[in-house]
């Protein structure tokens, strides 16, 4: 006889879920409220094609225009990659973030350097017009 901690059924309980990873939208503060909302579902839809579940949008108004230092809301991003609450950060088009593909590998280190990817809504992502 052994020790055995299963039920008398032999049978073993299904393993839980692995919980999905979070992500953020990154969002320019200043967009109409058709295209923030536009841009939400798009981020959405992106973030379930990684794997990923999107907890929340962060914005800053203009922020390709802006310094890093005086983004407010993507120093919360940093924040939460660096704390590890994020494996993704997305956002609509590189313009979003930034003027320059420098400036744009700039934010992809800054993010990597915490384990967090960084990446946009891509064509293939999201619906066909009138496609049901």
């Amino acid at each position: 006889m052994t020790d055995d901690p299963q039920p008398a059924t032999g049978s073993t309980p299904p393993p839980a879920a692995a919980p999905r990873a979070a992500a953020v939208a990154y969002l320019d503060a200043d967009l109409d409220a058709t295209s923030a909302d536009l841009a939400l579902r798009w981020c959405r839809l992106r973030a379930t094609a990684e794997g990923w579940t999107l907890t929340r949008a962060i914005t800053d108004p203009h922020p390709a225009h802006t310094a890093d230092a005086d983004r407010e809301g993507w120093q919360k991003v940093v924040r939460l990659a660096a704390g590890g609450a994020l494996a993704g950060v997305i956002t609509v088009n590189r313009s979003t973030l930034a003027l320059c593909p420098k400036d744009w590998d700039r934010a992809v280190d800054e993010l990597a350097a915490h384990g967090v990817r960084l990446t946009t809504v891509r064509a293939h992502d999201l619906p066909v017009p009138g496609a049901s």
